[in-house]
């Protein structure tokens, strides 16, 4: 009988506790269930010590710059807990009096999304992604399921843009927010600068008026925001500055900008090398002329060009890197006596003349720009370190045969007329790494699988953020191209 009556309360306990679950609004459930796991999770788990943690609204399992305000709105009461957490470090753009550089690497994002059925009721979960691997951490994660009350049915209603993804393309600056664009730009040249040089920057700012321009400020709150940071100096002595701060607004689409800030040398030095950063910007249709200059005096070797703005239509781009050192040679493309399949018996070759990393790329024929991937065809760039007076080849889609050009030239030829083969050098690991999230953005060219690449306006862009990395790069990258018959 005690039996009995011991079931049946347990029975009942675990039908309340199911009822309560089933029942239990959104709000409540955040507060009472999800903050509490999470804050625990991120401070207990060796997994995320010392680790710098971002925390984003997810649509389709990417981070949405643009969402709602109710997950929004949860996503910050998230984050205010996990700020409060012991020894957790905050990715910088959601916490902009943050300093530190280390807060701009971002190793976990914990994403919130919000959906709905086709029943009508409502689902919100959490997971993380473990940014190096691009894997969901396993064991991790919360689910809520139920319906929402009227003020958060209004709430998921109303669109609104994260704060965190200021200045990307999809949550633009505006022309009246010239600080915060000097603030961003400043504290990425900044990390810039104390990660990769020892010697001191000295600065002589130009006093002439900045005019009218809607970024006009732009440079002077730039370079007196790196001055706060201790990445450089000012000084009233122009004439002993040898490096200039320029900025520029390139259009893109409309009132759509994206505004450079480049730290150019003059100088004859060659320690230290070209710095470019940028964020996109609402202009007016006339803006994006140069804005102030700003004289630096730092030992540097003498700059590059830097590239042009890039036409309408893409026919080719200035691309730094070409002629002043030689890490590899000439490229070839033969075929392959040993190939017996029927989509890639060629190979190109590259020989390095010194030890490099090398990535290829191909133009194909009017399908738009490609990286050369391997058999695999992997999601990553098949990049392959060669030893000085060595060769690496590289299988390629069926060879014409006939070269039309192979001489060392500061132009990317982007015709849909030819097919172009590009290798790109780099003498280190750390600044490959660089090139690779770049290059990385382009799909594959696999043997067996020919899709379209990389075309117009969005080509344009790719283009403008190789060459400033390139230029930044200077004589540790090298690059080469071969053009030939068209192979499709």
């Amino acid at each position: 009988m005690r039996a009995a009556v011991f079931i049946f309360t347990l029975m009942l306990s675990v039908s309340a506790a199911t009822a309560e679950a089933r029942t239990q609004g959104l709000d409540d459930w955040v507060d009472r269930e999800l903050i509490p796991y999470v804050a625990e999770t991120i401070t207990t788990h060796p997994r995320f010590k010392d680790e710098t943690l971002m925390f984003v609204v997810l649509a389709n399992n990417e981070p949405a710059p643009v969402s709602n305000a109710l997950a929004l709105g949860l996503r910050d009461r998230l984050l205010e807990a996990a700020i409060d957490a012991p020894a957790v470090r905050i990715a910088w753009q959601q916490r902009p009096h943050a300093s530190g550089c280390r807060e701009d690497k971002v190793d976990y994002l914990f994403g919130l999304e919000l959906s709905r059925d086709l029943g009508g009721r409502y689902a919100m979960s959490i997971r993380a992604l473990d940014v190096a691997e691009q894997t969901w951490v396993s064991g991790f994660g919360r689910t809520w399921r139920g319906s929402l009350s009227p003020r958060e049915l209004a709430a998921w209603r109303s669109t609104e843009t994260d704060p965190a993804f200021l200045g990307t393309r999809d949550v633009p600056y505006s022309a009246g927010q010239v600080d915060l664009i000097a603030r961003h730009l400043s504290h990425k040249l900044a990390c810039d600068i104390h990660g990769a040089f020892k010697d001191d920057y000295v600065v002589a700012l130009d006093t002439e008026d900045a005019g009218e321009e809607p970024l006009a400020n732009a440079v002077t709150l730039a370079t007196r925001n790196l001055d706060q940071q201790n990445a450089l100096a000012l000084t009233s002595e122009p004439t002993a500055a040898n490096a200039a701060i320029h900025g520029k607004a390139h259009a893109i689409s409309g009132g759509l900008h994206q505004y450079w800030l480049s730290i150019t040398p003059t100088g004859s030095g060659d320690d230290l090398d070209s710095l470019s950063r940028s964020v996109y910007v609402d202009l007016p249709a006339a803006a994006g002329r140069d804005t102030t200059v700003v004289a630096m005096n730092v030992p540097r070797r003498a700059p590059e060009a830097v590239a042009e703005p890039l036409p309408s239509r893409v026919n080719g781009v200035e691309m730094p890197g070409s002629g002043y050192r030689h890490l590899l040679q000439p490229l070839k493309v033969y075929r392959d006596g040993n190939c017996h399949r029927r989509d890639a018996c060629s190979v190109l070759q590259a020989r390095a003349a010194n030890d490099v990393i090398v990535f290829t790329l191909v133009n194909a024929g009017g399908r738009g720009l490609k990286r050369l991937g391997d058999e695999a065809c992997r999601s990553r760039s098949a990049a392959r370190v060669v030893t000085a007076g060595h060769s690496a080849l590289f299988p390629v889609p069926g060879y014409a045969g006939a070269v039309r050009s192979n001489g060392a030239s500061p132009r990317w030829l982007i015709s849909p007329e030819h097919t172009t083969y590009y290798a790109i050098a780099i003498d280190n690991a750390r600044d490959a790494r660089r090139v690779a999230a770049i290059v990385d953005e382009l799909p594959a060219e696999c043997p067996g699988a020919y899709g379209q690449g990389l075309t117009g306006l969005e080509l344009e862009r790719w283009l403008e953020r190789l060459s400033h990395l390139m230029l930044s790069l200077g004589r540790r990258a090298h690059w080469r191209a071969l053009e030939v018959n068209p192979i499709y």
